[in-house]
């Protein structure tokens, strides 16, 4: 058996697919890509793979990233050549690696999202420096049938910085524990984001933060 991780673009003509549809599309492509894929056990068996944070619907993405298991030993260069052409115009497989069979999985380790950001609103630039002066800043989790409560979201935004024509560069951290949703960001710096794009996407050394 052997593990790859793959890194691909999500462009323009499908940033309106959901995780869930973002997944499908991916499995189809594999499945005719021929690739010697690992399956699940049982009645409907699906090839095994696992996939990095969901990206937010309407976003575009320089760092999709997603391991598969396969059976046979392949090249970066064979996986890139073998995949792509099965790929729906939109994706674009951009890397492949061979990763250790007892490495940690995908989704067990915290995550450095970077984004830019356009957006409208008023004041951004004094939004962002209150929201970073904050030691904590809370926001309601989870429904009023199910339960409402207060969630910190402070600590999984790293960096926020004003660039030109409105458009903010954030940093958020995700991790198996928890993160600060696109949406709640929106909402604490009290702006509209009008367009997003992942720009990478990379392993965080959670001890940085005493917070967590």
């Amino acid at each position: 058996m052997f593990r790859l991780l793959l890194k691909y673009k999500k462009g323009e003509e499908v940033k309106f697919l959901s995780h869930l549809e973002e997944i499908r599309t991916m499995e189809r492509a594999l499945r005719r890509s021929k690739l010697l894929l690992l399956y699940s056990q049982g009645f409907t068996p699906r090839p095994l793979l696992s996939f990095g944070p969901p990206l937010p619907v309407g976003f575009t993405s320089r760092a999709q990233q997603m391991e598969m298991r396969v059976s046979d030993k392949y090249t970066p260069l064979q996986v890139l050549s073998i995949v792509n052409p099965c790929l729906p115009v939109g994706f674009t497989l951009l890397e492949a690696e061979e990763l250790k069979i007892d490495s940690p999985s995908l989704g067990s380790l915290p995550v450095k999202i970077e984004y830019l950001l356009k957006v409208e609103g008023k004041d951004v630039g004094t939004s962002i420096s209150h929201f970073l002066s904050q030691p904590q800043h809370y926001m309601n989790r989870g429904s009023e049938k199910k339960g409402a409560y207060p969630f910190d979201v402070r600590p999984y935004v790293l960096t926020l910085e004003e660039k030109e024509n409105k458009v903010i560069r954030a940093e958020l951290l995700f991790t198996p524990q928890g993160s600060i949703k696109i949406r709640e960001l929106e909402h604490a710096l009290g702006i509209k984001i009008l367009k997003g794009e992942r720009v990478s996407l990379n392993i965080y050394d959670i001890s940085k933060l005493s917070s967590l």
